[in-house]
């Protein structure tokens, strides 16, 4: 998630590094590498400065002619591309690896073309579905994961189906470009994630985080966060403020046994 400079900028920028997946962002059609997150400097060429370099040399096997191509498709036409193929060589302590790559045309706040975002992906590894959607215009110095509220709706890029209870459209408000990463923990170790944003008057905007206790079925985890979801949002819509909201959650999930254990992270 991104906002228009400030404490917003920072938070968006630390976001960006900690993607556990390669990410960069690339511009013009010699794809110069104008951003790139802890993860893929990691793969990069040794000795090579990543931002400013051309992406077909920053690191190996990314000066695929067929990757390239496709990256310049995306650049050109506004289509996005999924599942391009990767193949980082082996080195002296590991195995080659091969990489899945989804890119999408990027927009700067006036709606021109800034580029391309591409991600990779290890294969075999859960997909994260990480989705860009930019409200345009305005001064919100916010942004975030979510649905629900004011303004109009806009869908994602496709995706694979997020769980039941998390939101797959969210709110365009202006000014805030709004992203969501995902990725599918094992049954095992399911925990019952959630998200969600809610648009409140005045270009506010409410991110909020949290989970679930672990219940009997993955049905019954996505209707524990449903009602913390529905009760969240029914307070700040009323007027509340964060001290409210998370004193109505508190006070609902003390007397509903499906709800012992829940956590929540809100900011607004």
């Amino acid at each position: 998630m991104s906002a228009n400079g400030g404490c917003g900028t920072t938070v968006a920028a630390a976001a960006f590094d900690a993607l556990p997946e390669p990410v960069w962002e690339l511009h013009g059609e010699d794809l110069l590498v104008t951003a790139a997150n802890r993860a893929a400097r990691a793969v990069a060429a040794t000795d090579v400065v990543v931002p400013g370099s051309r992406f077909d040399a920053v690191g190996p096997g990314l000066d695929d002619p067929e990757l390239l191509a496709a990256l310049r498709h995306v650049l050109r036409t506004g289509e996005p591309v999924r599942d391009l193929r990767w193949t980082r060589p082996a080195t002296p302590r590991t195995g080659s690896t091969r990489y899945s790559v989804d890119a999408d045309q990027v927009h700067a706040l006036d709606g021109s073309v800034r580029g391309v975002l591409a991600r990779a992906r290890e294969t075999g590894a859960p997909h994260g579905g990480l989705r860009l959607i930019d409200g345009g215009g305005g001064g919100v110095e916010g942004g975030g994961l979510g649905v629900g509220g004011v303004g109009g709706v806009e869908v994602a890029p496709a995706a694979p189906a997020l769980p039941a209870h998390m939101p797959d459209r969210v709110p365009v408000v202006p000014g805030a470009r709004i992203a969501a990463h995902h990725v599918d923990a094992s049954h095992a170790v399911r925990t019952g994630e959630w998200f969600d944003v809610v648009a409140l008057p005045g270009q506010r905007v409410a991110l909020a985080v949290g989970t679930v206790g672990r219940l009997d079925s993955a049905a019954a985890e996505a209707a524990a966060a449903a009602a913390l979801r529905a009760v969240l949002a029914d307070c700040l819509l009323a007027g509340g403020g964060v001290a409210d909201a998370l004193a109505r959650l508190d006070a609902v999930a003390a007397r509903t046994p499906t709800l012992h254990g829940s956590t929540v992270a809100l900011a607004l």
